[in-house]
């Protein structure tokens, strides 16, 4: 009876790793690994999420859906967002021009109700 359930056991912990192994959704090749967020308009990266309430020993709560839309660096409300990035401009440029670059960078404005403390971006 025993070296059957040590059986059952092992297949147990052969099908969690392969379910867990099917999750991947990045490849890690050589490295440095870098990530290019210029598509972030269609939604994040595969492996990428946002979270809130996250600590050192939690990843926080999943945003159940994140604003792909253009934002302003002038913009002062608490979310996670899709930023020009900052490459090549300068702290004034117009938020309609912020709109229009292609180099775009996930970012988080933290306010005291939102993600302050514990917005996160996972990987």
């Amino acid at each position: 009876m025993g070296k059957l359930y040590t059986i059952r056991f092992c297949f147990l912990w052969i099908g969690l790793l392969i379910f867990t192994a099917s999750e991947a959704q990045v490849f890690l090749g050589t490295s440095p690994f870098t990530q290019n967020f210029d598509t972030i308009g269609s939604g994040l990266p595969n492996g990428f999420t946002v979270r809130t309430g996250a600590t050192n020993t939690a990843l926080g709560t999943p945003v159940a859906s994140f604003n792909t839309a253009t934002t302003s660096w002038f913009s002062t409300s608490g979310r996670f967002g899709n930023y020009a990035s900052a490459t090549g401009l300068v702290p004034s440029t117009p938020a309609s021009t912020q709109g229009t670059i292609a180099n775009r960078a996930l970012g988080v404005r933290q306010t005291g109700s939102f993600g302050d403390p514990g917005a996160a971006f996972v990987f």
